[in-house]
């Protein structure tokens, strides 16, 4: 089991006890790694292996796209992409997957400009030595 994790008991710790190391975890039944499982009927999800490659996550080093799909492109209609193989056909630098216009590839950011909205330099006040009284 991976450590740091929180444990469960009905009675002892109904809501939560953080375990930090094998060694600060309790002995005896009881001990669940979710409340949930005090419900009779929860049955846990199925858990996958800390190696292995989530389909919907990785497919050929891919994001998942859930299709069909809007794809966006400058001076075109928005066009719905309704599988994988579609996708593939259109140009990828031409079209996105957001509305908003990508900048090109190469393009550098504009220097820093200070506009009217940019405050003033903040400055420390003098120390001024009181006036004495004549």
């Amino acid at each position: 089991m991976a450590y740091p994790k929180w444990i469960y008991h009905r009675e002892q710790a109904p809501d939560g006890l953080f375990v930090a190391c094998a060694e600060d975890e309790p002995t005896g039944d009881g001990w669940v790694s979710t409340p949930a499982l005090f419900d009779p009927t929860y049955v846990l999800p199925p858990q996958l292996a800390p190696d292995a490659q989530h389909d919907l996550l990785a497919r050929g080093g891919r994001p998942f796209v859930a299709y069909p799909a809007w794809r966006y492109a400058d001076g075109e209609e928005p066009r719905l992409v309704l599988t994988a193989e579609a996708d593939e056909q259109l140009d990828k630098a031409t079209w996105r997957d957001s509305p908003a216009a990508a900048p090109p590839i190469n393009a550098t950011p504009p220097a820093f400009t200070p506009s009217r909205e940019t405050p003033p330099p903040v400055t420390r006040p003098v120390d001024k030595k009181p006036k004495e009284k004549e």
